[in-house]
């Protein structure tokens, strides 16, 4: 499990990947150049970014922008989410255009929410979100009807978002010291949460992630909540626990309490205590629950 900078998430030669998802899940913080749509068929999902944290229901549609740290946090109930990963090079025709062109990139770097409302449609938010569901839904079936031509055509669907939302959503200007602040932010993150892919089962204290990060502790501290929307222990307990989920499902064999102390906890109290608290559940019930 990835919990930094997702990479080679697309297919070769074309930008784009859709999968879905239907059970209730946690992901600990990540982010990734590509620009992810989430849209909730059914049920619904928790999605963190910095210090917001977005209730998602049936229906509702979530455009993560490139580089945006952003985690999944677990909700009670199955619930069928679409994932839509697309990289800005599919806009690469673009390049030439001025006016459209130059407003890509500032566009899809900032994350946006349209939520569905009952009918009928009564404002301009809802009518937005009418238009990109309609965009998603063809997507959808283009990608799993995969006829001839298909990859043209969900390009274009794309296009028709993206135009959707340049016409609707307003501009916020995106300056290079900008863009400049956000590659030295990411840089950082990187670097701490390829620290804690490689020490997670060690002892690792604030003042170790801070050094990692060149920062004195209490400006990491701040720094690292602000980035991410949790605390640096908040963030290693769910990298722990996300281990722990993986070696529950395909090492069954593993006793509960090597579980614990092969993913860094340092008792079995405090596993357990953690693990109900992030994932609603016991150890055990949970892996009993995987297999149904």
């Amino acid at each position: 499990m990835k919990a930094f900078k997702q990479k080679e998430i697309l297919e070769p030669g074309f930008p784009f990947k859709l999968f879905l998802n239907e059970a209730a899940f946690s992901f600990p913080p990540h982010w990734h150049e590509e620009i992810e749509i989430i849209y909730v068929e059914s049920g619904n999902c928790k999605v963190g970014l910095s210090n917001i944290q977005y209730d998602l229901k049936t229906g509702d549609i979530l455009l993560i922008g490139s580089g945006d740290v952003h985690y999944f946090l677990p909700r009670l109930g199955d619930s069928k989410k679409v994932f839509i990963q697309f990289g800005l090079s599919i806009f690469n025709d673009l390049s030439t255009a001025k006016n459209e062109g130059r407003f890509i990139t500032p566009l899809l770097s900032k994350t946006h929410q349209l939520s569905k409302k009952e009918q009928p449609v009564s404002n301009e938010n809802e009518l937005i979100h009418q238009k990109l569901e309609k965009q998603i839904l063809k997507i959808i079936e283009e990608f799993n009807k995969k006829k001839d031509g298909y990859h043209l055509v969900l390009k274009a669907r794309l296009y028709d978002i993206v135009a959707i939302l340049l016409r609707n959503i307003p501009q916020k200007e995106y300056t290079l010291n900008d863009k400049n602040k956000q590659n030295e932010q990411l840089e950082r993150l990187k670097n701490v949460f390829e620290y804690v892919e490689k020490y997670y089962t060690d002892d690792i204290t604030l003042d170790k992630v801070a050094g990692v990060a060149n920062y004195s502790v209490y400006y990491f501290a701040r720094f690292f909540k602000e980035a991410v929307g949790m605390t640096f222990g908040q963030y290693l307990e769910h990298y722990r626990i996300g281990k722990a989920e993986w070696l529950l499902i395909n090492e069954r064999d593993k006793s509960i309490t090597d579980i614990s102390f092969d993913t860094g906890f340092n008792s079995i109290k405090t596993f357990y205590r953690v693990f109900k608290k992030i994932k609603g559940c016991s150890p055990k019930e949970f892996q009993k629950s995987a297999f149904k």
